[in-house]
């Protein structure tokens, strides 16, 4: 039997996540349709821009890298596999940047404006919030199958399609037993964790962007996104074979949920920021300085 406790948590998971891209677009909108258009417009372009970006572009390069010989000796090798995860990240955050550049570029050629930079992040991040609906919804239903049928007979729901075979369904299963209410609970306060650095990393090139720098903002962005990515999947991986199980599952876990907490803090910050710097450019005009303007820049402002 798995746990009451449990199923709240993944029914808590699946309403966060939903939550997690319906409450920032409408805060988003409500707050700027008095004042600009394009909001809704963006929050497609974002959905679109991580489509080809993360689907679509990665699969012929992945296609292409498993022809090379020495990306199946990392991939194959345990002892390579961090290097394996350094590919991966590098690849899918630069094409993050593309896509999070594109949205930019396209929503804020005539009227630059902050909120369609903020509802592109959320479609960008809508995604990943949709894929933990999905899956935590059918985490419910496969543990209430187990519960009133047995294990005998999820066995048979799992593999009946051919999609998954009898041993993975065996080891989904006892991932499901052995779940924890709290970490399933977690998975869905990470879902709004995470949309809050979608948002900084795209409020950067934004904020680039207006002001003529792009491509350095772009690499700022692309580099952020490329180390959220990386030490995520790094600390994801300490506790699996290839790893060495070097930490425990549970231990991962912990590490997990506080990496991504002292992210969006991060990302928090710069939003605040933002948000700031864009009130006092409707204002008076001219833009605040932000993080890639030079230190002797703002010494000579200061002057002033």
């Amino acid at each position: 039997m798995v746990a009451d406790s449990v199923m709240i948590a993944m029914i808590f998971t699946a309403i966060m996540s939903g939550a997690a891209v319906v409450a920032p677009f409408a805060v988003i909108y409500f707050m700027a349709r008095k004042k600009e258009t394009g909001t809704l417009s963006s929050f497609g372009l974002g959905l679109l821009a991580y489509f080809w970006s993360q689907y679509l572009l990665p699969i012929p390069i992945l296609l292409l890298l498993t022809k090379m010989g020495w990306f199946m000796k990392v991939y194959e090798t345990d002892n390579l596999y961090v290097v394996y995860l350094l590919i991966t990240a590098l690849l899918l955050s630069s094409l993050a940047s593309l896509g999070r550049v594109w949205c930019i570029w396209l929503m804020n050629r005539k009227v630059p404006s902050l909120y369609r930079a903020m509802s592109s992040a959320v479609g960008f991040a809508s995604f990943k919030a949709v894929s933990v609906l999905a899956s935590y919804l059918s985490y419910y239903n496969y543990i209430k199958i187990f519960n009133t049928q047995g294990r005998d007979e999820l066995m048979k729901v799992l593999t009946a399609s051919g999609a998954v075979n009898s041993e993975n369904a065996a080891s989904m299963i006892d991932n499901l037993t052995q779940a924890g209410a709290f970490d399933a609970a977690m998975q869905g306060v990470n879902v709004f964790m995470s949309l809050l650095v979608e948002i900084a990393l795209i409020i950067i090139i934004y904020e680039g962007y207006v002001r003529k720098k792009t491509v350095i903002a772009t690499v700022i962005s692309g580099a952020a996104g490329f180390a959220y990515s990386f030490f995520g999947m790094l600390i994801n991986a300490l506790g699996s074979d290839e790893m060495g199980h070097v930490v425990g599952e549970n231990s991962v876990a912990l590490l997990y949920d506080a990496y991504v907490f002292a992210c969006a803090l991060a990302a928090a910050w710069i939003i605040v920021n933002a948000f700031n710097r864009y009130k006092r450019v409707l204002a008076e005009g001219p833009y605040a300085l932000a993080y890639f303007e030079r230190k002797d820049k703002k010494k000579s402002e200061k002057d002033k």
